[in-house]
């Protein structure tokens, strides 16, 4: 079974990079078949396995210690002196009797430094060009749903050039909803943004590492790899409040109009999503109609993709199962 991570890159390296099938298929070691399948769009199943531990390197392990402290020294040495994993494996071979393969080592290194330097410093761009940038973050808000107040989840993202932005009230900021958001924007707008900027929520990621790496859920990678829009997670802390100003602005308007707001219902349960139309009449906003517009491939523009979350579920002897409480109500919504 094809790993949501593998169908993002084969669909990125089909659509964005134009490359064929038959180098897809060559340089990520994948059945042509499956890399058309991946291209068509077509959603995974639910994983029936998912690996819990780390397998054994039997060879590799006892020398990581090693490895470690080389590349930890190398960031003290000036860049023309520091390892390479070329270099590494020279060393292991020569000065420790290494008999494992030298990919073994260059998958390491590769690792550990994308998990070690993934803080890179950076600037925060003030001027953005059309398309490139979107904002996303959750918004809470007292609304009145037929006499009654309720808490409500709002959903606003917005885009950076034109600050153009979408406000959608949810029951519950659950991941289904979270998807459900994206795609009633990406169907106003028109198009798909290069990037969106997101904080450390739960809906996308799973766990926060150092710097901007980032365990990303499945469910996510896959909803990113059928749009192909590019992720961009926060700081944590006070160091990334500042990244994300354009959402931040549109999400205290919203919720500061969003209080004890009427919001008219005919389900007791469901919250009327609401979507100013563009001044513009109606028009993709500029810099999204890239998938509209030169290349000599295009999938289709905007495909709606089924807000839900799979899960396997075993039934008792009654013939019962167990569900998410609360997942239909949001995934109707």
């Amino acid at each position: 079974m094809l790993p949501v991570d593998d169908i993002e890159m084969i669909r990125r390296a089909y659509y964005v990079e134009h490359k064929s099938i038959r180098a897809i298929s060559q340089e990520q070691r994948h059945h042509r078949r499956v890399v058309r399948e991946a291209i068509s769009g077509a959603s995974p199943p639910p994983r029936r396995y998912r690996q819990r531990t780390p397998r054994a390197r039997p060879l590799l392990d006892p020398v990581t210690p090693m490895i470690d402290a080389w590349l930890e020294a190398d960031r003290e040495a000036p860049r023309k002196q520091r390892h390479t994993a070329k270099r590494v494996y020279d060393r292991l071979v020569a000065e420790h009797d290494y008999a494992g393969k030298e990919r073994a080592v260059r998958e390491y290194v590769q690792r550990w430094k994308k998990e070690q330097h993934g803080a890179a410093l950076g600037f925060l761009p003030l001027a953005y060009a059309p398309g490139a940038e979107a904002q996303c973050d959750w918004g809470d808000a007292l609304v009145r749903i037929a006499g009654v107040d309720r808490k409500a989840a709002l959903f606003c993202i917005r885009l950076a050039y034109s600050l153009k932005p979408f406000v959608c009230a949810f029951p519950a900021a659950r991941q289904e909803c979270f998807f459900a958001g994206h795609e009633a924007a990406f169907a106003l707008w028109g198009g798909v943004p290069h990037r969106i900027t997101y904080d450390n929520l739960t809906s996308a990621v799973q766990k926060v590492l150092e710097g901007r790496s980032r365990t990303e859920q499945d469910a996510f990678v896959a909803f990113r790899g059928h749009h192909l829009f590019a992720s961009h997670f926060c700081l944590p802390g006070q160091e990334g409040a500042h990244e994300k100003e354009c959402v931040s602005c549109c999400t205290s308007m919203a919720c500061f109009r969003g209080t004890l707001g009427r919001v008219c219902s005919t389900h007791r349960h469901q919250v009327r999503q609401r979507g100013h139309p563009p001044p513009d009449g109606g028009r993709c906003p500029a810099g999204l109609r890239r998938w509209r517009v030169g290349g000599r491939r295009s999938p289709p523009p905007c495909a709606p993709r089924t807000p839900c979350a799979c899960a396997l579920r075993r039934a008792n002897t009654r013939s019962n199962r167990r569900r998410r409480a609360g997942a239909a109500l949001c995934a109707r919504s």
